[in-house]
């Protein structure tokens, strides 16, 4: 399920959006009686006008927003889309997800309405003030939309959409991913540099664990990442930087900070992996056996060692290749064959023509913008001519 965002000021223009026959895609709903109608139906919300096909829900809004005049886009349209692959959920089914969302968005207590667009998708419009003046100001409502459309995929056995908070692509540092490395990805059906080079460091510092910035700065070589230590003056180490020896256009090389990759490669929580006591030498040191000499079991704790390190190694290179598989598997589906993607392009267009809608000013009127008094010594003096018999105005 995927949800788009858009924020404005005419309730209206939304509402005639919503009921009218659509120009990206013909908008339909079925009525009573099974009869296919074109346009769009209200199947729930907070204001009691199930089976509206008006947008006489539209006052209602407008009023809300009425208290605080003061706020420039009162009004919060969402559109949740299915899958392709997924069933047609009923009204009710839909209308219990829109309530479910909305209560995970913090706006059950607000006006809004659910309207049925099509089989596979249905638009929430809400008042972001209440009658008594209170503001829903949203300031994560994307990933907090995120987040509720993962637990209504779960909760009616639809297909998970791919989005950058699943647990594959939640790299790069909380979705510091750009729009043009995400675009190039597309592209090219290969993960972001960044988002490759994140897991090759975090492999590293994995197989460095217990082994100081000496051990980590190895592995970094062996595996041909650059890097660079950022030391003060007075050798106080505050983190790394790193690099696939990539430069731009002016020739210099592209460096990444730890942040940028990972949030745990910060010096804060790296330096406690680096530093932490190995694991093989936590589980792996045999016991002295009775009447050894200390020159035998030396030579034993330290083959032990090498062979649990090699073990190690090998079990993080599989797992590292089977997370880079999966990671490039992941940006693979976001192809422009993907079924998904062609209808996330498609609600594109939509959300598209509904924010220019809503971001229209309201139109002031000639005769509303100037004042009564005004108007009236604008206003010509006609006068009449007087009738030749009577004398009296004609």
């Amino acid at each position: 399920m995927i949800a788009k965002i858009t924020r404005g000021s005419r309730a209206g223009d939304i509402a005639a959006y919503l009921h009218g026959p659509g120009r990206t895609a013909m908008h339909t709903y079925r009525d009573r009686d099974g009869v296919e109608q074109v346009g769009g139906i209200v199947i729930g919300g907070t204001l009691a006008m199930r089976g509206d096909t008006t947008g006489r829900w539209a006052a209602e809004l407008r009023e809300a927003a009425a208290s605080r005049p003061e706020i420039t886009k009162p009004i919060w349209q969402v559109s949740l889309r299915c899958a392709p692959e997924d069933r047609a959920l009923t009204d009710a089914e839909w209308r219990d997800a829109a309530t479910a969302f909305m209560t995970r968005m913090g706006l059950e207590d607000r006006a809004w309405v659910v309207v049925r667009h099509a089989d596979d998708h249905v638009h929430l419009v809400a008042s972001r003030v209440t009658d008594t003046g209170q503001v829903w100001h949203g300031r994560q409502d994307y990933r907090q939309a995120q987040s509720a459309c993962a637990e209504l995929e779960q909760s009616y056995g639809l297909q998970v959409a791919p989005r950058e908070t699943t647990r594959v692509s939640r790299r790069a540092a909380d979705h510091q991913i750009t729009r043009g490395e995400r675009h190039q990805a597309l592209r090219t059906h290969l993960p972001p540099e960044r988002v490759e080079l994140a897991t090759v460091v975090r492999a590293c510092a994995a197989r460095a664990a217990g082994g100081g910035t000496q051990g980590f700065e190895a592995e970094l070589e062996k595996a041909g990442v650059e890097f660079e230590a950022n030391r003060a003056k007075t050798g106080r180490m505050s983190g790394y930087k790193f690099g696939t020896g990539r430069v731009d256009e002016a020739g210099q090389p592209v460096w990444f900070k730890a942040s940028q990759l990972d949030k745990t490669l910060a010096w804060s929580k790296l330096s406690q992996v680096l530093d932490a006591p190995s694991p093989s030498q936590r589980v792996q040191v045999p016991e002295k056996r009775l009447l050894e000499s200390k020159v035998t079991y030396q030579a034993r704790v330290t083959e032990a060692q090498a062979e649990a390190t090699q073990r190690r190694h090998q079990q993080i290179g599989q797992a590292q290749l089977a997370e880079m598989g999966e990671v490039a598997g992941w940006w693979a589906q976001r192809n422009e064959t993907d079924p998904r993607l062609l209808a996330h392009q498609q609600q594109i267009l939509e959300v598209s023509r509904i924010r220019q809608m809503m971001a229209r000013e309201h139109p002031v009127s000639p005769h509303r913008a100037v004042p009564v008094q005004q108007r009236e010594q604008a206003r010509p003096q006609v006068t009449l001519p007087l009738h030749r018999d009577t004398g009296m105005e004609r």
